[in-house]
């Protein structure tokens, strides 16, 4: 019988491994279902304001006395971030993130930033995720595996036995870490299976990425492990090690990251926004209209041969005012956009941390990090943009309106953009690599 072999049959007795094997997938397959769970209410609400959307449509073509001022500012048009299949498995940053708007002509960023932060429809379902699993729960059912079983090895003397008696030590503890590696690795590809077969989650080139992410996190809580093992020489003791590397990774310093990055100023930014464009909108009641409109026309000149306002009310004066309420804050929202974009940029913590790093790669895959929210919000930008050059030429130059136009209106579609970011992943390998080699120094010193 080859040590392959033996060690398989000896990890399999082990009742405290299946207990945490099981324990494992069970947990996993929760997930699962949580995910799905969310990712079906996300759909449902998605087609039940695209519903109520086409409803309105139609009343509004029905009604004689419709107008482009009076649909620019009635009409609600849902907007949504259609989720990618893959965020059943990595739900991410998006449960803290809107998913569905509905806008209206008026001024975007007091519509982008009047919704609450957090998805509470959604936020009861989506604490649980495979994502979870793997990045938390993964490392320690390879570490309390493997550092117990190290422990109770140097408490009976065995492992002094191994190298006195083995002449290749390195050997004996490769197989060994390899059948735990295998055991483990095909569980999580089973519960990826299930999960493929179960959602239809279409089989490609992102799978293969995808694997390839989950062998390479697996390998280095394996090398990470191996050389806490075999460098702490008290067995006891190199459980707590072991437990507080998984803290640090796991929990300290990703806190210690968003505490860093968590600035009064730019968490507020968002709100700053909303104050600052209602103040505009609301001061412009006390403002001369016609002053306002001159100074619109001067900014976006295209407009400038409208004719003059009539009476105490025009739609041409009043979007006009709500165009230069988003214009007051352009420099705000620009330097939300950057502290963002900065936050995102802190790779010293994803360097320092593996399980933050493969949390990011995760969710960037599935599309649901804070990147693709900032790729939602500029989609939605650039669409509210069209809607306004659309319908303004029949604000500004009175065109005729006929109900046929809202058919033409631009449509929004959401363009998904998952990123592979081959450079983070490079960060674990060199990892594994690193600890590799300090491990295969330490046993051959040892022996």
């Amino acid at each position: 019988m080859n040590q392959a072999t033996l060690e398989l049959k000896l990890l399999l007795r082990n009742k405290g491994f299946i207990i945490q094997l099981i324990t494992y997938g069970v947990i996993a397959l929760i997930a699962l279902w949580i995910g799905h769970q969310n990712y079906d209410n996300q759909l449902q609400s998605i087609l039940k304001q695209t519903s109520q959307y086409q409803y309105e449509l139609e009343t509004w073509k029905g009604n004689s006395d419709a107008d482009p001022g009076s649909i620019g500012y009635y009409l609600y048009t849902p907007i949504a971030k259609t989720p990618s299949p893959w965020s059943i498995l990595f739900r991410g940053e998006s449960q803290e993130h809107m998913d569905l708007y509905r806008i209206r002509l008026l001024a975007l960023q007091g519509q982008l930033h009047a919704e609450p932060l957090e998805n509470s429809e959604h936020l009861r379902l989506t604490w649980l995720d495979l994502g979870f699993v793997w990045v938390y729960l993964l490392p320690l059912l390879i570490g309390l595996s493997l550092v117990t079983r190290t422990a109770e090895d140097k408490d009976t003397q065995r492992w002094q036995l191994f190298n006195t008696l083995l002449s290749n030590p390195v050997r004996f503890l490769a197989v060994r870490s390899a059948v735990l590696f295998t055991v483990v690795f095909l569980l999580n590809l089973t519960i990826l299976a299930l999960a493929i077969l179960a959602f239809n989650l279409t089989i490609n080139g992102d799978l293969v990425w995808l694997v390839a992410l989950l062998f390479v996190y697996q390998l280095f809580w394996l090398c990470c492990v191996n050389l806490i093992s075999h460098t702490v020489d008290k067995p006891q003791f190199s459980v707590v090690v072991f437990v507080f590397t998984w803290l640090f990774c796991t929990f300290i310093l990703p806190s210690t990251q968003y505490l860093v990055s968590l600035d009064k100023s730019h968490a507020e930014t968002g709100m700053d926004l909303l104050i600052s464009q209602r103040q505009s909108i609301n001061t412009a009641w006390d403002r001369n209209k016609q002053d306002d409109l001159t100074l619109f026309l001067e900014k976006y000149p295209e407009y400038k041969e409208t004719s003059p306002l009539v009476g105490r009310f025009d739609w041409k004066w009043y979007y006009a005012m709500q165009t230069l309420s988003d214009d007051a804050v352009s420099s705000q929202y620009q330097k939300y956009t950057d502290n963002i974009a900065q936050s995102n940029r802190n790779t010293w913590a994803r360097i320092l941390s593996p399980s933050l790093n493969f949390e990011l790669l995760l969710t960037r895959f599935a599309n649901t990090d804070q990147q693709s929210q900032q790729n939602f919000e500029q989609q939605i930008i650039a669409w509210h943009q069209s809607q306004k050059a659309y319908w303004y030429p029949y604000l500004f130059f009175d065109l005729t309106y006929q109900p046929t136009v809202l058919d033409q209106a631009p449509a929004f579609q959401y363009s998904m953009n998952s990123h592979k970011d081959s450079v983070n992943i490079f960060w674990l390998i060199t990892a594994c690599l690193l600890f590799l080699i300090l491990l295969t120094r330490k046993l051959r010193l040892s022996n």
